[in-house]
């Protein structure tokens, strides 16, 4: 299991922007909090189990518990 820590560095090597995190379940989401996009970039999904770095809609797409836990400005 990853820590915090862990995945922002992580989330850092894939999307150097990012400033907002949300815990969700089975992952770490980080974003930037005025960006409305989903693609390109951002935002990004750090997978706890494992610790892969992967698309946001990637991670609502796969078989993962999506439910937020908490949010906030990092």
């Amino acid at each position: 299991m990853i820590t915090f820590e862990e995945a922002l560095k992580k989330a850092r090597e894939c999307w150097s922007d990012v400033n907002y995190f949300m815990d969700q379940t089975d992952a770490f989401v980080f974003s930037k909090k005025d960006d409305i996009s989903f693609g390109g970039n951002g935002p990004v999904a750090v997978l706890k189990e494992s610790g892969k770095c992967i698309n946001y809609i990637d991670f609502l797409d796969g078989d993962y518990d999506t439910e937020i836990v908490s949010e906030r400005f990092i």
